[in-house]
Formats: C-alpha cells, structure tokens, sequence
C-alpha cells in the first residue's frame, strides 16, 4: 500500500470513530440519574469509557506529532548533509588534485632513493667508480623529484596536512633542492676532471669524499617521503570517509 492510500484510510478511520463518538453523545437518549436505566447503549458506553477514550486520543495525537517531528528531522538533517557536501566540495577537490597523479608519482621516486641508499650504504672509495655509473641513473631519476614537488597542483591541499606531514614537506623540498644541487655539482665536476684528465685515483678520491654527504641528503628525503606519501594517503581516506556520511 502507497503512503498516500494509507493516509487515505487513517483519514477515512479516523472519520469513522469521530462520527461514531460523536453522534451518540449529540443525539443519542441519556440515562436517567438516579439508577442510570435505559438511555442509548452507545451513549452510555462512551461516557462510561471516556478516559479510556480521551487516553487513546491523546497517544494518537502524540504519534501524529511524533511522526511529523521525525519528517521534519529527516528535513533538516538533508539540508545539513547538502551545506556539508558544497563546504567540503572544495577540499576534497583539493585533495583529489593532489593525490591524482602525484601519490603514484612519488611512490616511483620513493623506489629510485630506497635503490640510491642501499647503494651508498655499499659504497667505500674501492667502488666509487661503479658508484658513480651505477648512481647516475638513479641519481638522474631521483632529480626529477625537486620538479615534481614543484608542481602548484601538488600543494593546493598543503593546508590540510596533518602536522608531521607538513613539517616532511619541508624537509623533503629542502633535501630535494640539497640533492640536485649537490648532483648536478658532482657531475659537472667529474665531467671537468675527465676532460681535465685527472688520473681515475684523483677522480675516485673526489667522488668518494661526497659519498657520506650524499647518504646523509638521500636517507633525509627516504625518511620525509615515506612520512609525506603516509600524510596524503591519510589525507584522501578521511575525505572519502566523511563524503560517505
């Protein structure tokens, strides 16, 4: 039965049990007083039940503004649920964009440095020649990271960062710069020494004199990445939780 038939049928009811509560007291014959004989049967049982019945009106009355209070509510809580969804859309678009591409992104970079500190926890001056070829592509690769940290798309949702992921950003963007900088000096200087042809003991002693350095910047970005990738994949499960409220 639809809600509109079956408002249809309280209303009809309810008609029914007022015209037979009503009539009887209006025209039906009362009692006498003194030893209440005769009178209408119908009269009679409405007055002698009239608590009963006042009662049974009263808890109509207080579903009938139960419900309509449980109307109102659902109302109000849709109004709310909409306010929320347009206060919210524009951080969650927010943190959309900085999650698509850039979590998959940086998780590549995050594979590069873990290969670049496992191989300069192996590097002593005997292997600085291969650390230098074996470093160049990773060096290379984790170069890129200073340019897609300075992505404007990235950092439209910075503000929404939990503390511990903030201060890794910074970290990161200043270990990112350190690196890149340090990279592209060490190769410009290698490059110089061999056109220079400085013997490869020269050029293996000036290598393996920046290796500690190196370590140092590549475990700080290993370290601040993972705690920044941890932040926005945080970040993106509460904005998906609380749209699905």
């Amino acid at each position: 039965m639809t809600s509109k038939n079956r408002r249809r049928v309280y209303g009809a009811l309810a008609i029914i049990v007022g015209l037979g509560l009503a009539l009887p007291v209006l025209f039906g014959e009362s009692p006498t007083v003194d030893d209440r004989k005769g009178g209408n049967p119908w009269r009679n049982a409405i007055y002698d039940f009239q608590t009963l019945i006042t009662g049974f009106a009263a808890v109509g009355a207080a579903y009938a503004t139960v419900r309509a209070m449980q109307k109102t509510d659902k109302k109000a809580d849709k109004r709310h649920r909409d306010l929320m969804e347009l206060s919210l859309r524009s951080d969650r678009l927010k943190v959309d964009r900085a999650i698509n591409p850039f979590v998959d992104l940086l998780s590549e970079h995050e594979e590069h440095i873990g290969s670049l500190v496992r191989i300069l926890a192996k590097a002593d001056g005997e292997a600085a020649v291969d650390l230098y070829r074996e470093y160049g592509y990773f060096g290379r690769q984790a170069g890129g990271l200073l340019a897609l940290l300075g992505s404007p798309q990235l950092h439209q949702a910075d503000d929404l960062l939990d503390g511990n992921s903030a201060h890794s950003l910074e970290r990161l963007l200043d270990a990112a710069a350190t690196h890149d900088m340090v990279m592209r000096t060490l190769f410009d200087d290698i490059f110089a020494m061999v056109q220079a042809r400085k013997s490869q003991e020269f050029i293996v002693d000036q290598i393996a004199h920046r290796v500690e350095g190196l370590f140092t910047i590549v475990q700080t970005i290993e370290e601040h990445l993972a705690i920044y990738l941890a932040g926005l994949r945080r970040l993106e499960r509460e904005y998906r939780r609380v749209s699905a409220v």
